[in-house]
Order: structure tokens, then sequence, then C-alpha cells
């Protein structure tokens, strides 16, 4: 079976607010994330074979990676 770490852009904080809260609603990052969430990424995920430690959600690093590309930063090292 499939296992990634559990990834949830809604997850409330040890605080009060959100992570709605720290991103305006027409900043870059909600436009990217809403064209990945629209995506159909079953061909994506069905490459992950699984086994070790629970891996990051592929939409996750997807939408980071665009995130990153958009802003000119090719660097994985940057990235991270």
């Amino acid at each position: 079976m499939k296992i990634f770490k559990e990834y949830s852009q809604s997850q409330g904080l040890l605080l009060p607010p959100s992570l709605d809260e720290f991103v305006p609603e027409n900043h870059e990052a909600r436009i990217i994330n809403d064209v990945v969430e629209s995506m159909d990424l079953s061909l994506l995920l069905a490459k992950y074979e699984g086994g070790g430690a629970p891996a990051y959600h592929p939409v996750m690093i997807l939408e980071v990676v665009i995130y990153a590309y958009s802003h000119e930063i090719y660097s994985s090292r940057s990235i991270a």
C-alpha cells in the first residue's frame, strides 16, 4: 500500500490562527494550488512504489517546485 506523510492545508496550528490567514486571497501560491489540485495526477501517483519511510505527498512537492520555478529558483538546495 502506498503511504505518504499527512498533507492537509486546512490543518490548524498549535496557536489559534490558521494557515489561510497568512496567505492573501489573491496570492500566487493559491493560484498554483488551485491549478495543481484540479489536475489529474493519477499517472504521477501510480509511479510511486512505496517502501521505506513515508514520503511527502507528490501534490505538495509539485506545488512547491512550480512556485519555486515561478520565482526563478531552480536549485534544489535553494528550494529546500
